[in-house]
């Protein structure tokens, strides 16, 4: 019997103007499966990541999270297939205007309607798996380190506990100790 595929992506093609980035990559993972990119810089691995979380549009092809096509489907539909999805991106891409906390369990109030306190404790839970100190809940990212934004980063995107987690340069930023622990 074959595995229904968590990822599907085919014949994926993306450029920006004369610069072709993608061209018809295509990429099958089961949910029991991890998949590591490695490339050098400028070689297309964030405009892919971008594609499957769907904030770029490729030119051609399809990506199906769970079934659905969030390329050529509804908003709706296409929010719902990325619902269980946990991301971190190269500069960590925290709001800046929102607390440590308020970073961390975005999604979890945003859409979920967790309440302030229920969304401080697990915040504070997860940073202290993180070895952070809990006295960062408070402050806001243009406080932390660099490293420290990064394993913020992290925080938020594992958080929810989603059923796919895409990292781009996760460990850059963290010294080689904290990284190699995390």
């Amino acid at each position: 019997m074959k595995t229904k595929n968590l990822i599907d992506v085919k014949n994926l093609s993306v450029s920006f103007g004369n610069n072709i980035i993608l061209n018809k990559i295509n990429l099958h993972l089961s949910k029991k499966e991890s998949l590591v990119i490695i490339g050098k810089s400028g070689s297309g691995k964030s405009v892919l990541l971008k594609c499957l979380m769907g904030i770029l549009k490729p030119n051609l092809g399809s990506i199906k999270i769970d079934g659905v096509d969030i390329v050529n489907t509804n908003r709706t539909d296409k929010e719902n297939a990325l619902k269980n999805i946990g991301v971190t991106f190269q500069n960590g891409a925290l709001f800046d205007s929102l607390t440590v906390w308020e970073n961390i369990t975005f999604k979890e109030t945003r859409f979920f309607g967790f309440d302030k306190k229920a969304a401080k404790e697990k915040a504070l839970s997860i940073i202290q798996n993180l070895e952070l100190d809990k006295n960062i809940l408070e402050l806001y990212p243009s406080e932390l380190s660099g490293g420290m934004q990064k394993r913020v980063a992290i925080a938020r995107a594992i958080c929810d506990q989603p059923q796919v987690l895409f990292f781009d340069e996760p460990t850059s930023g963290l010294d080689p100790i904290t990284g190699k622990n995390n």
